[in-house]
């Protein structure tokens, strides 16, 4: 009997949490509204929590439409029946909105890289510029987890 496979697709982003903004006391330091470190590299400061998280243009639906459309499980992975089941990916969002060094969570070695992860790496690396993060207002680099989750549908054709 063939096989067919269907890999469904469920994205997942993981928002930072807005910080508490409660007031200082008297002599206590307020910290500040979002935290960042300095990237040597970028040259400038990137947020790991912000007010407003930064997103792909059009939303989570626009998301899902252009994983649909972009994103094929490889077959070399299906031939195998080596069925990742999910990936997860970092990456930072600049101010302009463009998507800098992505990389595969938990993997500090791309030679460690599934097909599934390689591919969802270049498919991050291929996606318009994204609405940038929001903090005190103005437009911020923030860091961006991105998971994806795969669903293998079996189906039997006689």
């Amino acid at each position: 009997m063939l096989q067919r496979y269907f890999i469904w697709v469920l994205p997942i982003f993981c928002l930072a949490f807005s910080q508490d903004r409660g007031i200082a006391q008297a002599g206590e330091v307020e910290k500040p509204a979002c935290p960042f470190y300095y990237h040597k590299t970028l040259k400038k400061n990137v947020y790991t929590q912000v007010e407003i998280e930064a997103e792909y243009e059009g939303g989570s639906a626009a998301w899902q439409r252009y994983l649909n459309k972009h994103l094929k499980y490889p077959q070399e992975m299906i031939d195998n029946e080596d069925l990742q089941t999910s990936v997860s990916a970092t990456c930072i969002v600049d101010t302009d909105g463009r998507i800098i060094g992505p990389k595969i969570t938990n993997k500090s070695d791309t030679s460690d890289y599934s097909p599934l992860d390689k591919h969802f790496i270049q498919i991050i690396k291929s996606m318009p510029k994204w609405v940038p993060a929001i903090c005190e207002g103005k437009k911020v680099a923030s860091e961006k987890k991105i998971i994806i989750s795969c669903i293998r549908l079996e189906i039997e054709e006689p």
